[in-house]
C-alpha cells in the first residue's frame, strides 16, 4: 500500500526535493555585514598609510568587533521542519520485516561480533565500571611535630618533617619544647618526648604476608609513649633501653622513661611483657594496667607499684592527657583508613542494580583464566572483594545485606582453602588485623566468625590446636574493648565463648599422641597464666564503673564468676591428660565436682605427685596456682632466672 502511494502521488521525487533544498540551504544577505567590513578596511589603509602604526589602537578598533553570523530563526525553523518531513518519510519506508531478513541472513557475522564483545567486556569491562581502587600502603612516617626535631640518618642532621619517612638506624632528636609523632606500618603510634632521642632498631614485615610485622624502638634517653592497636599473632612490637626490654605482642598503651641509671615504664591499658637483665640475674614477666616498673641499674633491682593518683592523671598531667587525646585520633583515623579502603576494594555493593553484572564479569574472568595460578589468584581477589563489600555493608549498618555477604564471604573462603590452605589462613589474618582497626559496632559476630575459620581450614591437628588457642584467647581481649566501650551483654557472650572453647579444646587433647598432648599442654597453661591477668583486667573494669552502669554489667560480673571456679576444674583437666591411662573416667569426675573448690585442689596436689610432670610444665601449674589464690588487684607476673 505504502509503495503504491509512493508511485501514485510522486512522494518520493517531492522528498529528494527536498533533501536537496536543505543541503543548499537559504541565501543569507546582510548589508550591515558589508557596511561593516568597508569601515574596517577604510581603517586599516588609514593607519598604514601613516609613518608610525599604532597597533594598540589597531588592536583596540578589532576587539570591538563581534561579527555574528549565525542563522535566522526563519531558516531554523525551515530546516528543522525540512529534517522532521525526511524523517518522517523514512519511518513511513521501514519495513521490519526486511530488516529482520537482512540481520538474520548474516546471523554468523553478528554471532561473531557479539561473541567478541562478551569477551572484551569480560576481560576488560571489569577493570572500566567496576575499579579496585586501594589506598596508598601505611608506611612508617612522622605523623606530627611540635617544635624542633631532628633525624640523624648516614652520619648526617636533617631537620624532620611532617611525612617524612622514616629509615631502620634513624636517630630521631627532640629538641627544647620539641614532640614527634610516628606512625608505623603495624598501625602503632608512638609520641617522642621533650628532649628525648630514640633509634629505630629494627623495621621488618613479611614480604608473603603484611600482617606480621616486627619493630624494635630503643630509648636513649627521654620519654616515650607507644600505642599499639591491632598486632596479628605472631608479631610483637618491643620498647628497650639497654638491657631492659618491653614487649607486646597484642594491644597495649604504656610510656617509657629513661634518665641515668634508672628506666621506668607505666601501662596504661592491657599487657606488656618485660625482661630485665641485672649482673647473672635474668627477670622477666607480665604488668598490666595500672601499674608501674622502676629499673635501678645502679643497685641492680626493679620495683613494681600501682601509679599513683591514675585517676588524677588523665585529668592534670599534660603528658598523658595529651597522649590520650593523641591515641583516640589516631584510632578514628585508622577506622577511617580502612572504611575507606574497604569501600573503594568492593566497588559496587549487593543491592545495587550493577551488582548482578559485577559478579557476571568476575565468572567471566575465571573462565578466561588461563592457567592454575591465575585462577587461584583471581579466587583470593574475589574473597578479598567479599570481604570488603561484608565491611562497607556492615559500616553503612545495612545487616540484612551485610549477613548475606557474610555468608558469601565464608562459602568462597572455605571452598578457596581446600587447595590453598596457606594463601587462605594468610588473608584471613590479613582480615582479621583489619578488623581489630574497625569500630567493634556490629563485627564482633564476624571475628568470631573469622576465627572458627582459620581454625577449620588446618588440615594439620597440631597446627590447628595451635591456632584454636590462640583464637580462644582473643575471645578474652575482645570481651575487654568491648566493656570499655559499654557492650556489656556482648563482652558476657565473648566471655561464654571463650569459656565453651577452652573446654572443647581440652577435650580434643586425648586425639593426640603423648608427645604432642605434652606440647600442647605446655602451650596451654602458659596462655592460660595470660588468660587469667585478663580475667583480672575485666574485673578491674568492672570496679571502675559507675553506679548506674552496674546493673547492666552484671551479666559479665556473673560469667567471670563461672571462669574463676572453672580455673581449678581445667587445670586439673590439663594435668590428668598428662596420664596415659584412665583419663575418662577421671574426668567424668572431675565435672562431676567441677563447682568444689576443696575438692579440686585435693585432686590437683595428687595429680602433681602421680604424673610427675616436667620442670617446665610443673613451674607453670604453680605459677597458675599462685595466681589463681592471689586475691589482689595488681595484675603482673615475675620470675627470675640465673645466668
Amino acid at each position: 500500500m505504502f509503495r503504491w502511494l509512493y508511485r501514485h502521488y510522486g512522494l518520493e521525487k517531492i522528498e529528494h526535493l527536498l533533501g536537496d533544498f536543505s543541503k543548499e540551504g537559504l541565501p543569507l544577505k546582510n548589508p550591515r555585514k558589508n557596511l561593516l567590513k568597508k569601515q574596517i578596511m577604510r581603517h586599516i589603509d588609514q593607519v598604514m598609510s601613516q609613518e608610525t602604526v599604532e597597533f594598540s589602537s589597531l588592536a583596540k578598533q578589532l576587539g570591538r568587533l563581534n561579527m555574528d553570523v549565525a542563522p535566522s530563526k526563519d531558516f531554523k525553523f525551515k530546516t528543522r521542519e525540512s529534517l522532521l518531513t525526511t524523517l518522517g518519510l523514512r519511518l513511513q519506508r521501514l519495513d521490519l520485516g526486511d530488516l529482520w531478513n537482512g540481520v538474520w541472513g548474516r546471523r554468523r557475522y553478528w554471532s561473531a561480533v557479539v561473541a567478541i564483545m562478551v569477551v572484551v567486556i569480560g576481560v576488560f569491562g571489569y577493570t572500566v565500571h567496576f575499579p579496585n581502587q586501594v589506598l596508598a600502603a601505611r608506611i612508617n612516617t612522622i605523623e606530627q611535630i611540635y617544635g624542633q626535631v631532628f633525624i640523624e640518618r648516614d652520619g648526617q642532621q636533617i631537620v624532620a618533617g611532617e611525612g617524612m619517612r622514616i629509615q631502620e638506624g634513624d636517630h630521631i632528636l627532640t629538641e627544647g619544647q620539641g614532640m614527634a609523632s610516628i606512625g608505623f606500618f603495624d598501625d602503632t603510634q608512638v609520641t617522642i618526648g621533650l628532649q628525648s632521642e630514640v633509634e629505630i632498631l629494627h623495621l621488618w614485615v613479611d614480604p608473603a604476608n603484611s600482617a606480621y610485622t616486627i619493630i624494635q624502638v630503643e630509648v636513649i634517653t627521654g620519654r616515650v609513649w607507644s600505642q599499639i592497636v591491632n598486632l596479628s599473632n605472631g608479631s610483637t612490637f618491643s620498647v628497650s633501653s639497654g638491657k631492659t626490654v618491653f614487649t607486646i605482642d597484642k594491644k597495649a598503651t604504656f610510656d617509657v622513661f629513661v634518665s641515668e641509671g634508672k628506666v621506668e615504664a607505666r601501662v596504661f591499658d592491657y599487657l606488656i611483657y618485660f625482661e630485665v637483665t641485672q649482673g647473672n640475674v635474668l627477670r622477666k614477666g607480665t604488668l598490666g594496667r595500672p601499674l608501674s616498673i622502676t629499673i635501678n641499674s645502679v643497685e641492680e633491682n626493679l620495683k613494681i607499684e600501682p601509679i599513683s593518683d591514675f585517676s588524677l592523671l588523665k585529668q592534670v598531667d599534660f603528658w598523658v592527657q595529651f597522649n590520650l587525646e593523641s591515641n583516640q585520633k589516631h584510632l578514628d583515623e585508622l577506622a577511617f583508613y580502612y572504611q575507606n579502603e574497604m569501600v573503594q576494594i568492593a566497588g559496587v555493593l549487593p543491592g545495587n542494580v550493577l551488582y548482578p553484572t559485577k559478579r557476571v564479569a568476575e565468572e567471566t574472568r575465571l573462565f578466561l583464566a588461563s592457567d592454575e595460578v591465575i585462577k587461584r589468584k583471581l579466587l583470593l581477589e574475589f574473597a578479598h572483594i567479599r570481604f570488603s563489600e561484608m565491611v562497607a555493608l556492615f559500616a553503612k549498618n545495612d545487616l540484612k545485606l551485610g549477613e548475606k555477604a557474610l555468608s558469601d564471604y565464608r562459602v568462597a573462603f572455605l571452598n578457596l582453602a581446600r587447595e590453598n590452605e596457606a594463601d587462605v589462613q594468610m588473608l584471613l589474618q590479613q582480615h582479621k588485623k583489619i578488623l581489630q582497626g574497625l569500630p567493634i559496632n556490629s563485627l564482633g559476630e564476624v571475628r568470631k566468625m573469622l576465627d572458627e575459620m582459620l581454625v577449620q581450614i588446618v588440615h594439620d591437628e597440631k597446627a590447628r590446636g595451635l591456632i584454636q588457642l590462640e583464637t580462644t584467647a582473643d575471645r578474652l581481649g575482645l570481651a575487654l574493648e568491648l566493656m570499655q566501650l559499654g557492650g556489656y551483654d556482648l563482652a558476657a557472650k565473648a566471655l561464654e565463648d571463650y569459656e565453651s572453647q577452652f573446654e572443647a579444646m581440652i577435650d580434643g587433647l586425648g586425639n593426640f599422641d603423648m608427645a604432642q598432648r605434652k606440647e600442647l599442654i605446655l602451650a596451654i597453661l602458659d596462655q592460660k597464666l595470660e588468660d587469667l591477668q585478663y580475667l583480672k583486667l575485666i574485673q578491674a573494669e568492672l570496679g571502675n564503673l559507675a553506679d548506674e552502669d552496674r546493673p547492666e554489667a552484671d551479666s559479665v560480673q556473673q560469667q567471670l564468676i563461672v571462669l574463676q571456679k572453672d580455673t581449678l576444674f581445667q587445670l586439673n583437666a590439663l594435668v590428668l591428660n598428662l596420664k596415659e591411662r584412665a583419663v575418662l573416667y577421671l574426668s567424668s569426675f572431675l565435672k562431676d565436682v567441677k563447682n568444689d573448690e576443696e575438692i579440686q585442689k585435693q585432686i590437683l596436689s595428687r595429680l602433681k605427685k602421680g604424673t610427675q610432670p616436667s620442670v617446665e610444665i610443673m613451674k607453670l601449674i604453680n605459677d597458675l596456682e599462685a595466681f589463681y589464690d592471689d586475691n589482689g588487684e595488681k595484675v603482673y607476673t615475675l620470675s627470675e632466672e640465673y645466668l
